[in-house]
């Protein structure tokens, strides 16, 4: 068989080359190494070359389309997949997505607002392209990083004391934070001035009146990463995680 290879037959040439040989052994090691191993799939638009087509579809999805679907609301980053976007989420801006900070809440100091207007002469006020000299920086005592403001020091200070000095007059709850002691207080008293205008079913909070108002779309944002079975709320998709996983854990 190995002395059939040598033997006087015809030379056999690449058919995408002018490579030439009178083996099958050579021509085989031959295809593989040069063109079998070419990033065959080419991206039109950029003219990016990958060798599997899942990777060019991943880099026309990231680079190429207006991906909205799968951007972060908070930060504005984008992800190729929902699954991506609902980990970064969790992982960075989760108190946020559940609605336990207020919507009136400064994601470059944390500070929280009342009132929108509030939150919005804040940010120009302290977050535009004022540069503070080089003099006026607020060191912390206990970790040393430091701010342009010395309220954001103050804001950053309480982080590393247990001290909630803002309390409930109705019940034991406890903040920190005086803004967050009024967006709580307002679970006691019946005054819902959040109303929905498709249904008018009101509420008491805005985060309250944002999620029932998925229940007038076909928007679900909340993805199982195992089956993409999607729901409007997290607390649905967190039951269904239970039976999913159990299934995965059966069929492992």
């Amino acid at each position: 068989m190995h002395m059939a290879e040598h033997s006087d037959q015809e030379t056999l040439c690449c058919a995408y080359c002018d490579y030439k040989s009178k083996t099958v052994h050579y021509l085989k090691n031959h295809l593989f190494n040069v063109h079998y191993k070419l990033k065959s799939f080419i991206c039109d638009t950029c003219g990016a070359t990958y060798s599997a087509r899942v990777n060019l579809i991943d880099h026309i999805r990231y680079h190429h389309e207006k991906n909205d679907a799968h951007a972060c609301i908070v930060c504005g980053r984008k992800f190729i997949f929902n699954t991506s976007l609902r980990k970064h989420q969790i992982h960075n801006h989760r108190p946020l997505i559940d609605g336990q900070i207020p919507s009136n809440y400064c994601i470059l100091c944390k500070r929280v607002f009342v009132k929108v207007e509030g939150l919005e002469k804040h940010i120009v006020e302290m977050h535009t392209n004022v540069k503070p000299k080089k003099t006026e920086r607020f060191i912390c005592d206990i970790c040393g990083k430091d701010f342009s403001h010395r309220q954001s020091l103050r804001l950053h200070s309480k982080g590393h004391t247990n001290l909630k000095p803002f309390k409930c007059d109705v019940c034991s709850m406890a903040f920190k934070v005086r803004a967050f002691l009024t967006v709580h207080q307002k679970i006691h008293s019946d005054d819902r001035p959040f109303s929905c205008e498709k249904c008018g079913l009101k509420f008491k909070r805005k985060e309250g009146l944002r999620r029932h108002l998925l229940t007038h779309t076909d928007i679900k944002p909340f993805e199982c990463p195992n089956c993409m079975k999607k729901f409007r709320r997290r607390e649905h998709l967190n039951l269904h995680l239970r039976s999913c996983n159990k299934i995965l854990t059966l069929y492992d």
